[in-house]
C-alpha cells in the first residue's frame, strides 16, 4: 500500500525545517506549565487580599449603619420645614413593651434593609412633600382664556384664543378677584375663567398695570356654582425678604407654558433692582429655565407666594433663567389693583445714590434722576436729568420707599414740594420745585 510519508532527506520539507517544526511543538507544554504556575501564584495572592477587603468592607458597613440609621429618629428635618407625616406612614406601628428578648438576627436584617433604603426613601419623601405643597397651592390656580375677534386672510371673521394662568387673589361677598398677566388679555373681546373642576365663567377686566404687566379680573359669585365655590382656595402672599441664593422654591401655574405644570428649583441669585416709573422693582432669578409662554408664581416651602414670574426685565446676564418679581416689591401695587386705587404720578426714572456717587458729587443720600418723562408733572415743574432728590414735603428722601411714602401722603392732585441738588451746577445747585401730582 502506497503512502505519502517521506523520510528525512527525501523530497518534502528540508531536514532543518522538520527539526524546527518538532522543536516548536515541544515548546507548547513548557509554556503551559509557566502559565499555570503564574495562575496558581496569582490565586494565592488574591485570596488573602479578598479576605482583607472583605473585613474592611464589613467594618465600614457596620460603622455606616450606626451613623446613617439612628433607631431613635422619627422625623426628617429639612430647613425651613419639618417632614413628619410622610415618614410616620412608612414606620411600623408602635407596640407595647415586652420582656421577651428581641430576635437579634431579625433586628439586624431590618436595620440593614432600612439603611440601604434610606437614601432613596428620603429623596422620594422630599419630592412627595414638594408635590403636596404644589398641589395645595394649585387650588388657587385657574385657567384664563382671552378671546380676540379678528379677520383671516380672506376677510372672514375669526377668533384667536390666548391661554394663561390666573391666581385667585381675593374674594368678598359679591365677587372673586383673579390676578393674571396683562399682555394676553390686553386686546381681548371676551375673557373666560375655567376652574379646576372644568366649570367656565365669564370675567371682566377690573384693573391693570401695563408697565409691570399685571391685571386683576373680576368674576361675579352669582355666576359660580356652589359646588365650584368649594373647589378652590384664595392664595396666600408670603414674605420674600428672606430669599437668598440656594433657597428651594416651587413654581406653579404655567411655568413651562402648560397650565397646572409644576417645577422645582432654587433661587440662583440675590435680589436685584430695576428702575420703573417713580420707583424701583425688586427682582430675583431662579435656576428654572425660561419658557416664552411660561407664567406662574413662585412658592416657598411653606406654600406661600414669594414671587411672580415675568418676561419684562430679562437681560443678557440672566438669559435662559426665569426672572421673577419679588412679592415684597409688588405687594403695594397688588393692593392698589385690588381696590382700584389711583396711584400718584411724578414722572421720573432713577436710582438710589450709591456711596461712590455720593463721594464723587459731594452729596449725601438721595435719588439720582436718570430720566424725566416728557409732559409729566416733574417735567412741567422743571426737574431735569441729573437732579438728586434729597427731600419731599420736608421729609428727607434716602430711597424710593421714602419718596413713595411722601407721594402717597400727598395723593393724586396733591402738591409735592421737592428739594433737589442740581449736579450740572457748581454754585446755587440747591433747588426746590412745587409739583402737582396726577393719577396713574
Amino acid at each position: 500500500m502506497e503512502t505519502n510519508e517521506k523520510k528525512p532527506g527525501e523530497q518534502g520539507l528540508p531536514e532543518e525545517k522538520q527539526e524546527y517544526t518538532f522543536i516548536r511543538q515541544e515548546v507548547k507544554p513548557r509554556r503551559a506549565r509557566k502559565y499555570f504556575k503564574k495562575l496558581f501564584s496569582g490565586i494565592l495572592l488574591v485570596i488573602p487580599l479578598a479576605v482583607l477587603f472583605g473585613f474592611l468592607a464589613f467594618l465600614s458597613f457596620s460603622l455606616a449603619q450606626k451613623h446613617l440609621n439612628p433607631p431613635e429618629t422619627t422625623t426628617v428635618t429639612m430647613e425651613p420645614f419639618t417632614i413628619e407625616t410622610v415618614v410616620s406612614t412608612t414606620e411600623p406601628p408602635t407596640t407595647e413593651s415586652t420582656t421577651e428578648e428581641p430576635d437579634s438576627e431579625s433586628e439586624t436584617e431590618s436595620e440593614i434593609e432600612t439603611t440601604t433604603e434610606d437614601p432613596t426613601r428620603q429623596v422620594r419623601e422630599f419630592y412627595s412633600v414638594l408635590r403636596g405643597i404644589a398641589a395645595e397651592a394649585g387650588r388657587a390656580i385657574v385657567r384664563v382664556t382671552a378671546v380676540t375677534n379678528g379677520e383671516d386672510w380672506f376677510l372672514n371673521e375669526s377668533e384667536k384664543m390666548d391661554t394663561s394662568f390666573g391666581l385667585i387673589l381675593s374674594q368678598n361677598s359679591k365677587a372673586l378677584l383673579i390676578l393674571t398677566p396683562y399682555d394676553p388679555i390686553a386686546k381681548a373681546n371676551e375673557i373666560l375663567v375655567t376652574f379646576r373642576n372644568g366649570s367656565e365663567v365669564e370675567a371682566a377686566l377690573y384693573s391693570h398695570d401695563e408697565e409691570l404687566g399685571m391685571a386683576c379680573l373680576q368674576v361675579d359669585l352669582e355666576d359660580i356654582s356652589s359646588e365650584t365655590q368649594g373647589s378652590y382656595d384664595v392664595a396666600v402672599l408670603g414674605d420674600s425678604t428672606g430669599l437668598d441664593a440656594g433657597v428651594s422654591v416651587i413654581a406653579v401655574g404655567a411655568p413651562n407654558g402648560y397650565l397646572y405644570s409644576v417645577e422645582f428649583g432654587i433661587v440662583s441669585n440675590r435680589k436685584t433692582t430695576e428702575a420703573v416709573i417713580d420707583n424701583e422693582i425688586e427682582l430675583f432669578n431662579t435656576d428654572l429655565p425660561e419658557h416664552p409662554n411660561g407664567s406662574g408664581v413662585i412658592l416657598n416651602l411653606s406654600g406661600q407666594i414669594v414671587g411672580l414670574m415675568t418676561h419684562r426685565f430679562n437681560s443678557n446676564l440672566n438669559e435662559g433663567l426665569s426672572t421673577c418679581y419679588s412679592i415684597a416689591g409688588v405687594r403695594q401695587l397688588i393692593e392698589d389693583l385690588a381696590i382700584q386705587r389711583d396711584r400718584p404720578y411724578l414722572g421720573i426714572y432713577g436710582g438710589v445714590v450709591q456711596p461712590e456717587m455720593s463721594s464723587t458729587l459731594g452729596v449725601g443720600k438721595g435719588i439720582y434722576i436718570s430720566k424725566v418723562i416728557g409732559d409729566s408733572p416733574a417735567f412741567k415743574a422743571g426737574m431735569e436729568r441729573g437732579d438728586i432728590i434729597v427731600s419731599a414735603n420736608g421729609t428727607p428722601v434716602e430711597d424710593f420707599a421714602g419718596l413713595q411714602s411722601a407721594m402717597r401722603a400727598a395723593g393724586p392732585g396733591g402738591l409735592l414740594k421737592v428739594e433737589v441738588i442740581r449736579t450740572t451746577r457748581t454754585t446755587d445747585n440747591e433747588m426746590t420745585f412745587d409739583v402737582t401730582l396726577t393719577a396713574r
